[in-house]
């Protein structure tokens, strides 16, 4: 799990074999979400508003396990 700059993430972890991605949110549930591209995690941890890039480009657009 990486830390985040974010304060509504606090961690954020990726299985590239498996293609999960899971969110842990400040105070609340881990989410993942299953199908995600490699590249979409890295430019999810590189975004300097990581918890907007999550909800427009991760949280509708890709199920959850």
């Amino acid at each position: 799990m990486s830390e985040t700059r974010s304060a509504s993430i606090a961690s954020i972890g990726y299985d590239e074999a498996r293609q999960r991605l899971s969110v842990t949110f400040a105070g609340g549930p881990t989410i993942v979400h299953v199908g995600v591209p490699s590249g979409l995690h890295a430019a999810l941890v590189a975004a300097p508003h990581q918890a907007a890039f999550y909800n427009e480009r991760i949280r509708d657009l890709y199920p959850r396990a």
